[in-house]
């Protein structure tokens, strides 16, 4: 019987470190806004991934980016909470060790005007940013 090796902790299959494996494939994980809207599906109530990722709320643009253990229930919560959006783009399947980081480095990437907030952008993606 072998160990299996988490999605969440691909580093671990590589005999990496999380910061190096983050180094190294990090920027594999970074999706292009054309193509965040382009797969943006119609959101109808209690659609929505249910694995843990970054969200993004589009109309015309993407107007929110957060991210949730359970999406499915968190785009309701929007809804409910008066939150207006068309459709809805999802990235799943990224370490949750690094999901912070990502998420910061969306919001400062494509200020969606729903965010109220934007994280502290830190680490290696905040050097990506500055060379994008």
């Amino acid at each position: 019987m072998g160990i299996r090796v988490s999605d969440k902790d691909p580093w671990i299959a590589l005999d990496l470190i999380p910061e190096e494996w983050f180094k190294r494939h990090g920027t594999s994980l970074i999706i292009d806004h054309k193509y965040i809207l382009d797969t943006g599906k119609p959101y109808n109530f209690g659609d929505g991934p249910v694995e843990s990722g970054i969200y993004f709320l589009i109309n015309d643009n993407i107007d929110y980016v957060g991210i949730s253990k359970n999406p499915y229930m968190r785009l309701i919560q929007h809804l409910k909470n008066g939150l207006v959006f068309k459709s809805y783009s999802f990235i799943g399947g990224m370490p949750d060790l690094f999901i912070d980081e990502y998420e910061s480095f969306y919001i400062h990437k494509y200020k969606p005007v729903l965010n109220q907030k934007y994280p502290l952008l830190h680490g290696y993606l905040a050097n990506v940013m500055e060379n994008l």
